[in-house]
């Protein structure tokens, strides 16, 4: 997975806000095909709906910290000032609610390879991150640990730089890589989790969300 280790959070998932809210929607009845539980989707629309208020934030956060490199110590403080914080609090409780989406559909897919194979990778970063962050404590083990913050100046996307107990380095993960991830690896699920939606049929009510 692109999970920004080298700096990159190159992605083929588009950063448009309609078009990612459709791929969460779409993830959303996917995943609760497979798993055969109906509240997976509101579970996977709501993070969808969070990370499009995190993708507004991040693409402000260029022009905050520009303007916060060339603060004299007479600037004064405006409200802007605490985005960078509040994407990064946001960021990490949305991670949170993605661990635990996770966690739900694995133990329903209950060993299903053709189910669960796609997110391994997924769900391995997730464990690197999730443990230090919620615990402050390297996954698996007894060393205390706490994630530095990362933000791009050019492109506001915000990670953690984590270390990784299987590697014994670190790495940097980025938040939209872990839903690029996700959207991307749902996407592998086409055609069978549609099949599994129809047979406990689970049907899709039309949707006039439209992000402006």
């Amino acid at each position: 997975m692109t999970d920004g280790r080298d700096g990159s959070t190159t992605t083929t998932i588009s950063t448009n806000l309609n078009d990612r809210l459709r791929l969460w929607t779409d993830a959303s009845y996917k995943l609760s095909g497979w798993a055969g539980d109906f509240a997976l989707v509101m579970d996977i629309q709501d993070l969808g709906r969070a990370e499009v208020h995190l993708l507004r934030i991040e693409e402000r956060l260029p022009a905050i910290i520009k303007r916060q490199r060339a603060l004299t110590d007479e600037a004064p403080f405006v409200a802007d000032d605490m985005l960078p914080n509040e994407v990064m609090a946001l960021s990490r409780l949305w991670l949170f609610g993605l661990y635990e989406s996770m966690r739900t559909y694995k133990s329903a897919v209950n060993g299903n390879a053709r189910a669960w194979t796609p997110f391994i990778a997924l769900n391995r970063v997730l464990n690197v991150v999730r443990a230090p962050l919620a615990k402050h404590a390297v996954a698996g083990r007894a060393m205390e640990h706490t994630p530095g913050l990362l933000v791009q100046p050019d492109t506001g996307r915000v990670g953690w730089n984590v270390f990784d107990p299987q590697t014994n380095t670190y790495r940097q993960v980025f938040r939209i890589a872990l839903a690029d991830e996700l959207l991307s690896a749902t996407s592998a699920l086409l055609g069978a989790g549609q099949a599994e939606a129809e047979e406990r049929n689970l049907q899709r009510p039309k949707s006039s969300t439209t992000i402006v």
